[in-house]
């Protein structure tokens, strides 16, 4: 009985993990190109705007998604302002505290809204949160019914395969990528190579391709966590 129990659970584990994987892995693709898109409207030409190294993904999208299908999933007949308020808080919680993780693990900010009215610490703003409120409605309404039809098609042998081959060269590229941006900022900072891993990405992640990379990253020096809520 015990023995039916684990199984079962383990066998949905393996779907919900397969699942997860694909939503966090395609909203990433799209949070890229909503980005790119942004980014040539504004400036009139082409802006890296990825998140890792090697794959055209920004995490935040996906890490956004992933929080949106854990509260909303269930509440798709719920009222549009309902969806619309609760994406707007999701998508400010998920964005001020994926700048915080990256400033204060990895030592770069790659966004900042200091300069905007009613920002959070210059991690998130009023603007960009009702961005993600309107982006709540469109992963309800058409993202979401969109991916189930897709995750249906994913459950063959040979996908699974490409699955897992995927799955394994996402986790080397945000090693690789956290690995490079926390050295890069060590070298901003004036501190030495302590080991075979940082002489490592000094020879091969160097200034020049992560100023490529990441056009928009800045490096900050170390210091303490402190005035982490101030409203402006």
């Amino acid at each position: 009985m015990n023995k039916n129990i684990f199984v079962k659970w383990l066998r949905s584990f393996k779907s919900k993990t397969y699942r997860y994987f694909w939503l966090f892995y395609i909203c990433s693709l799209i949070g890229f190109i909503l980005e790119t898109i942004y980014a040539f409207a504004v400036t009139g030409r082409y802006e890296c705007r990825q998140g890792l190294i090697y794959e055209p993904l920004i995490p935040v999208y996906g890490i956004g998604a992933l929080v949106y299908d854990s509260v909303l999933r269930s509440m798709t007949k719920s009222k549009k302002y309902v969806i619309f308020f609760l994406g707007c808080l999701i998508g400010a919680f998920v964005e001020f505290f994926s700048s915080f993780a990256m400033e204060y693990v990895l030592g770069a900010v790659s966004w900042e809204y200091s300069d905007s009215a009613f920002n959070l610490n210059g991690r998130t703003n009023l603007f960009y949160s009702l961005l993600w409120g309107l982006l709540s409605l469109a992963y309800v309404s058409v993202i979401l019914p969109l991916f189930e039809r897709f995750f249906k098609t994913l459950h063959k042998k040979p996908i699974r395969i490409i699955s897992v081959i995927l799955a394994v060269f996402l986790a080397f590229d945000i090693t690789v990528s956290a690995l490079a941006v926390h050295r890069n900022s060590e070298r901003v900072n004036g501190i030495p190579s302590q080991g075979v891993v940082d002489e490592f990405m000094d020879k091969y992640f160097d200034s020049d391709l992560l100023s490529e990379v990441y056009p928009n990253m800045t490096f900050t020096q170390p210091h303490d966590i402190q005035n982490e809520l101030s409203f402006k």
